[in-house]
């Protein structure tokens, strides 16, 4: 992320300025992962933890949109049930 930052440090243009921003994400990212060798790599430095609160503990953003952790609190939900769905069938 400090490569992203420091390949767009500003912006007039927020629209713009997203949009690069996700493509400058993009390519640094395939950069790093294009230079990952897994041999060496352990399996819990690529673990992810995610604390996530009940959804209805988030308040919603001012224009009234859900905010982005209570779509991920939906998207874990999801997943959750739809493993549990695969494991008991």
């Amino acid at each position: 992320m400090i490569e992203v930052l420091h390949d767009n440090p500003s912006w007039d243009d927020e629209e713009v300025a997203r949009q690069k921003v996700k493509e400058s994400i993009i390519e640094k990212t395939s950069e790093i992962v294009s230079k990952l060798d897994l041999k060496k790599v352990d399996i819990d430095d690529l673990t992810l933890v995610q604390s996530v609160q009940p959804a209805k503990r988030y308040k919603n953003n001012q224009d009234g949109s859900m905010s982005t952790l209570v779509n991920v609190h939906q998207l874990l939900k999801n997943l959750l049930v739809n493993i549990l769905i695969v494991v008991l069938n």
